[in-house]
């Protein structure tokens, strides 16, 4: 059956957005094939467990409702630090709504979102899959400790070869010049690291 004949009813999509990069283009062509949007109100709901993150979530809520405006009736986005996804749809659920969410999102509990929502609203979920790797997360998360334990022990111990090398060489006056400049430099070197880290 197509789906749009289902979703034709419907007033409002909750379209919840996983804390993770995806291709958004992707993920606002699986809505569009899902309902008939000149009928329609969107309403994009995302949220993240890291404060620091929370600019990147609008800015692809921004995006997504930049890629859906044109097509859709209205197009309306939702951000919140809460990490309960029950309690967040219980404050915007309306009868009559649909949630749509993908199949890698996990609950609270660790099984499936979807599972999770239709038990505890009894309201309706379409699944979409397939948009992001299911273990996306957790490769993310080990990826950036990685990086952030890696890089700056990395640049320590460039510094302390540098910094040896100098003791082994020089004497005097040039000796604690040298090692006082490199000290300079590992620190501004740990600094521009920090900042380049806390950007991306």
């Amino acid at each position: 059956m197509n789906p749009k004949d289902n979703f034709s009813a419907i007033r409002r999509l909750l379209v919840l957005m996983p804390d993770v990069d995806f291709n958004l283009a992707n993920l606002a062509r699986r809505v569009a094939e899902i309902t008939s949007l000149e009928n329609v109100t969107l309403v994009f709901i995302a949220n993240t467990a890291d404060p620091k993150e929370e600019y990147r979530a609008r800015r692809r809520l921004a995006t997504l409702a930049a890629l859906m405006r044109d097509g859709c009736a209205r197009v309306e986005t939702h951000f919140t630090l809460d990490q309960n996804w029950a309690r967040i749809l219980n404050a915007i659920y309306q009868r009559g709504d649909v949630i749509v969410c993908q199949a890698e999102q996990s609950g609270r509990n660790g099984s499936s979102l979807h599972n999770e929502l239709e038990d505890l609203l009894k309201a309706p979920v379409y699944v979409i899959g397939g948009l992001y790797p299911q273990n996306q997360n957790k490769t993310s998360s080990v990826a950036s400790t990685l990086f952030n334990v890696v890089a700056p022990a990395l640049i320590i111990l460039v510094f302390l070869a540098i910094q040896v090398s100098i003791d082994r060489v020089t004497a005097g006056l040039l000796h604690a010049l040298l090692l006082s400049l490199s000290v300079i430099a590992e620190y501004g070197a740990l600094v521009l690291w920090n900042l380049a880290s806390s950007a991306t």
